[in-house]
């Protein structure tokens, strides 16, 4: 995608690859960073506004000390990657935070859900890397890819009877 969008004009080869890598590593951290405004706002529900503040200086902290040891190594797809360690680690601080707080709210249908959406997302990603290289032109090489990922995507999730899977049906 990267290529198809960057691949041209100023953008060289090695720059598209960077831009790639460092997306890559920013993708990490998606579910992350979706999630944390939420339990966020459980904390701000129960009154509690210091918890998430020194969750955040934390994973901050975090942040900065590994995007100084990254940058040395993996240049700019270091910053990327030690946004997504910060962030992936403040996720998780917030969780357990909110954990002891308040104690179980349905904790292991939530896991449940996740690894099924983590089975899914992984043979999504094998079949997409298995059609890839079928397609020589960038455009329907993008095009066609990414629909066997999506199809892949929701036949694995419906085959694990992942239970969003069953609410987006229902929609």
């Amino acid at each position: 995608i990267v290529v198809l969008i960057l691949g041209t004009g100023r953008f060289s080869p090695v720059d598209a690859q960077l831009t790639a890598v460092s997306l890559g590593f920013f993708s990490f951290s998606i579910f992350a960073m979706a999630l944390i405004p939420y339990l966020t706002r459980a904390f701000l529900s129960l009154q509690d506004t210091i918890t998430p503040t020194v969750i955040t200086l934390i994973s901050t902290s975090v942040n900065v000390i590994l995007a100084l040891l990254l940058m040395k190594t993996l240049a700019v797809a270091g910053l990327a990657l030690a946004f997504s360690i910060g962030i992936i680690l403040q996720f998780f601080l917030l969780l357990l935070a909110l954990y002891r707080k308040i104690g179980d709210f349905q904790i292991k249908a939530i896991w449940q859900s996740v690894f099924k959406i983590i089975l899914a997302c992984l043979l999504m990603a094998g079949a997409m890397r298995l059609v890839m290289p079928l397609f020589s032109h960038i455009f329907w090489q993008t095009i066609i890819t990414a629909g066997v990922g999506t199809l892949t995507f929701l036949a694995a999730a419906w085959l694990l009877r992942s239970p969003e899977i069953k609410n987006l049906w229902k929609k």
